[in-house]
């Protein structure tokens, strides 16, 4: 029973981030974290939805610095005939998807669009409004960008085609992160499992933002979030279909030298440099102080030599219990009880007294 223990833990470890040996280590969307009738490409890296909102989010999420990640929405291709002809949710014989793009806290429910509950901010596609707490605002930085873009005769909105951009800053503060993903899910009435995060604080952090970007014209902007651990997320509505662009993938794993906490794998991240590739609309290198980092820049420790060990211990126990039941060794209780009786004979000694007679003492 140890022994299947060890191989289920061992599965669990290699498996609570990807589902796809070559993904592995990098940012991706979360099989472990989406809602159950949802779907994700082989690379991880496409959502497609079910007829109603459902969202995902990634593997890794950031709770302090500046990050940056893209996403498209694709177009629509499912042909199920559930509505009528000319319905207002159809498009011709295709379904008329929608959007919610943003950014998501571990307690996030995954059973309804990005924003609809307080751990979550998301991007409407009809108007381009700020989803969070079932409310849908035009920020300021909203009005703004929709009188400009009336004055350009545009709409603000985002569909098929257009490039989504998502901005993270949080400045450092005194708050302890939240740990990545926590063993223990707990349900929030649904059949999926939703991790909990250890922070339970809604007090803003002054001068942190989340900010949105459609085709590189900035459309929303919210200040002074809460300190949390916070994904990238994806929500479609009607069958839609997002490709997500995270930047340069890892190819080289980080060493354990110098890092805390390093072999709590595989609960800990640490950022890594990353090349900045692959976005269309990147905000510039100064945006804010000290720069940004593509949200593939998150990448979990997972050393050649960790993996070694592990398997290494298993397949130690599993040789010694072959030997075992073979009767070649004898077993952990008979080698005890004789050392134990061993000891016991030379702590208790036999000697002759001067009267012949053994006495034992």
């Amino acid at each position: 029973r140890d022994l299947e223990t060890q191989f289920l833990v061992a599965r669990l470890k290699g498996h609570i981030y990807e589902l796809n040996e070559g993904n592995e280590g990098n940012v991706r969307l979360s099989e472990g974290a989406r809602d159950n009738n949802v779907s994700l490409s082989e690379d991880q890296f496409t959502f497609t939805g079910a007829q109603g909102y459902r969202s995902a989010r990634c593997t890794h999420g950031a709770y302090t610095g500046a990050w940056y990640f893209e996403a498209t929405p694709l177009p629509a291709s499912h042909r199920e005939k559930t509505y009528p002809k000319g319905h207002p949710l159809m498009s011709g014989e295709v379904y008329t998807p929608h959007f919610r793009l943003g950014w998501m806290r571990p307690s996030a429910s995954l059973c309804g669009p990005v924003g609809h509950d307080r751990f979550a901010y998301g991007l409407r596609d009809v108007d381009c409004t700020l989803c969070h707490k079932r409310a849908r605002l035009n920020t300021p930085t909203g009005e703004k960008a929709q009188r400009k873009l009336e004055q350009q005769g545009q709409a603000m909105a985002y569909g098929p085609g257009d490039t989504v951009g998502c901005f993270l800053y949080m400045p450092p503060t005194s708050y302890v992160p939240p740990v990545e993903l926590e063993m223990v899910f707990r349900r929030r009435g649904d059949s999926n499992p939703v991790a909990g995060s250890d922070v339970n604080t809604d007090i803003p952090v002054p001068g942190s933002f989340i900010e949105f970007s459609v085709n590189g014209v900035t459309v929303q902007r919210v200040e002074n979030i809460p300190f949390d651990r916070y994904y990238p997320a994806v929500s479609t509505f009607n069958y839609g279909s997002v490709r997500l662009h995270l930047g340069g993938q890892n190819t080289v794993k980080p060493s354990l030298a110098g890092v805390k906490g390093a072999m709590q794998w595989p609960w800990n991240v640490v950022a890594c440099p990353n090349p900045k590739e692959g976005f269309k609309y990147p905000p510039p290198t100064n945006y804010v102080r000290g720069g940004w980092k593509p949200i593939s820049s998150l990448w979990l420790i997972r050393a050649e030599v960790e993996f070694k060990a592990e398997r290494e211990t298993i397949e130690k126990a599993q040789r010694e219990q072959a030997l075992r039941d073979a009767g070649i060794i004898p077993s952990t209780e008979t080698k005890t009880k004789t050392e134990g009786e061993g000891e016991r004979e030379r702590e208790v000694p036999v000697k002759p007294d001067t009267s012949g007679d053994v006495v034992m003492k």
